[in-house]
């Protein structure tokens, strides 16, 4: 049950990094085809450090706001054993999100 109710965050993740990855693969081929290598350089070193960033920052927004991202996401209606296993699995997930957002980003070295 913990990962059904955590699984709508892990998403929002995925749209950011896709959101990143989307653009920069966009502006990478524009300035490719254009043979405009400062930009194509630019524009994957932004890629990088904005993924990082907003791997950070839901991170740290997940930590900060867990009981109201729970609440919104109905696990308050269970039982308080699947309470205390949601917190604990969301705890873990929000551990990793920098680096599921990193990794999910199309143009992430790894």
């Amino acid at each position: 049950m913990a990962t059904t109710v955590v699984f709508p965050f892990t998403v929002v993740a995925l749209a950011l990094a896709q959101l990143v990855g989307d653009g920069c693969a966009a502006l990478y081929s524009i300035s490719l085809g254009a043979k405009d290598d400062k930009t194509t350089k630019k524009c994957i070193g932004n890629s990088i450090i904005v993924t990082v960033i907003f791997g950070i920052l839901v991170m740290a927004i997940g930590f900060a706001a867990m009981n109201p991202i729970l609440k919104l996401l109905g696990v308050f209606g269970y039982s308080t054993t699947t309470q205390l296993f949601t917190k604990q699995y969301m705890t873990i997930i929000l551990a990793g999100i920098p680096f599921y957002i990193f990794s999910s980003s199309k143009y992430s070295p790894l």
